[in-house]
């Protein structure tokens, strides 16, 4: 399945019968992107083994995967980049890279993955550039991006003020990240390369929307309301 690339398009059939089904807004207007850290599944890159004369270097078994360090700790694998509709919070792209790559160069290409008429996209300041503001300004698309400072030169208070609105609604796509991680094992990749990983969040993100929509139908059916 990873070979004929058939994971996100599972993903994009499935969200196409929830839509179908009244389970999720066609055609969502707002997109929430942020990505989170996966450990690789195999140990770091030149790790020792053995002792003394027959101590060996190992490369580690997964080419792909990269160190990268986030706060105070370093972690050895990818960064999963998701975009969720801002109705619901459904998953509506994912993308897996080795986790050196930064976030601020992905969004074009997530944003060109999702359904025609996105009116917005709101992400956290590992977004922000002036290139991305640009992308996003040339093809009509709102910028919430959160806005950050630099030396010198904090952020405006009324720009801070913005930045926590934006933080205090992006709890749907923490909710998925949350979600993926415990009840779909994204915690950890469970195979080496990053189409692997990126079929593996694949397949958390289709649990996790198949569960989204279970929970939205019973509420639908304990509200009266019906199956759709």
């Amino acid at each position: 399945m990873v070979k004929a690339q058939l994971d996100q398009k599972l993903l994009m059939l499935i969200n196409s019968q929830l839509e179908q089904r009244g389970l999720k807004v066609q055609g969502a207007r707002g997109a929430f992107i942020d990505a989170t850290i996966i450990p690789s599944a195999a140990r770091p890159r030149q790790h020792i083994e053995g002792e003394g004369e027959q101590a060996q270097v190992i490369d580690s078994a997964d080419s792909d995967a990269r160190w990268v360090k986030k706060g105070k700790q370093a972690f050895f694998g990818y960064r999963g980049h998701t975009a969720v509709d801002s109705e619901d919070g459904y998953v509506e792209h994912v993308q897996v890279h080795p986790a050196n790559e930064a976030e601020i160069n992905k969004l074009s290409e997530i944003v060109e993955q999702l359904s025609p008429g996105v009116e917005a996209v709101l992400a956290d300041k590992g977004y922000a550039s002036k290139a991305n503001r640009q992308w996003l300004k040339d093809r009509g698309i709102g910028d919430l991006i959160q806005h950050k400072g630099s030396a010198g030169k904090p952020v405006h208070p009324l720009l801070k003020q913005f930045n926590k609105q934006i933080g205090s609604i992006r709890f749907k796509v923490e909710q998925a990240f949350g979600t993926m991680k415990r009840r779909f094992h994204l915690a950890r990749a469970r195979y080496f390369g990053t189409a692997k990983v990126q079929a593996q969040m694949c397949w958390a993100a289709l649990g996790m929307n198949l569960l989204k929509a279970h929970r939205k139908l019973k509420a639908m059916e304990l509200a009266g309301m019906g199956a759709p």
